[in-house]
């Protein structure tokens, strides 16, 4: 459990492994969780799958797997903040599969959830992302302008992780970590 901990805590799945490498430690770490209670860990390790398989261009897999990691965060009772993030997951893994008004739709509800809690520590910049990116598949503009705007002034207050999560969720190859910070 410690192992499949730190594998979601540090981005391990990312930093300077094949995406192959990274799938595999996300899959081990939700079967870690699995039944452990640890749920809010085991819906984030389902979220990591996701994004990597939206990555490897999976995007059926993908929103298999958003839509148990947010099946776990809305047991009751619900980790508010852990439904949202995972909801844009989804919202994002939908419109890879070509459907944008559901996406739409998901982003619209993740990000309504986002505004409810005031914010969240980890995934405020994902669900910010998700909205923009619906809204353009739909053809909003100026919606999604207006989101664009909401992100850029808020974005900050999402902090360094969010903004990785952010690099990961615009299909960016992660960086490799130096041989000096292994």
């Amino acid at each position: 459990l410690l192992d499949a901990l730190d594998v979601v805590c540090s981005g391990r799945a990312w930093d300077g492994l094949r995406a192959e490498e990274g799938l595999a430690l996300e899959q081990a770490a939700v079967a870690a969780f699995a039944g452990t209670g640890a749920r809010r860990m085991e819906a984030a390790a389902l979220e990591y799958v996701a994004i990597i398989q939206l990555v490897r261009g999976e995007a059926v897999a993908a929103v298999a797997a958003a839509e148990r990691a947010v099946a776990v965060a809305a047991t009751d009772p619900p980790l508010a903040a852990s439904v949202a993030s995972s909801t844009a997951v989804l919202a994002r893994a939908v419109l890879a599969c070509g459907d944008a008004g559901r996406a739409c739709a998901l982003a619209r509800r993740a990000h309504a959830q986002l505004v409810e809690l005031g914010g969240i520590d980890d995934g405020d910049a994902v669900i910010r992302l998700a909205l923009v990116e619906a809204l353009r598949a739909v053809a909003s503009d100026e919606a999604a302008a207006a989101a664009r705007c909401s992100t850029r002034s808020t974005s900050c207050a999402a902090g360094a992780r969010g903004m990785a999560c952010a690099t990961i969720w615009a299909s960016r190859p992660p960086t490799p970590r130096p041989a000096w910070r292994s």
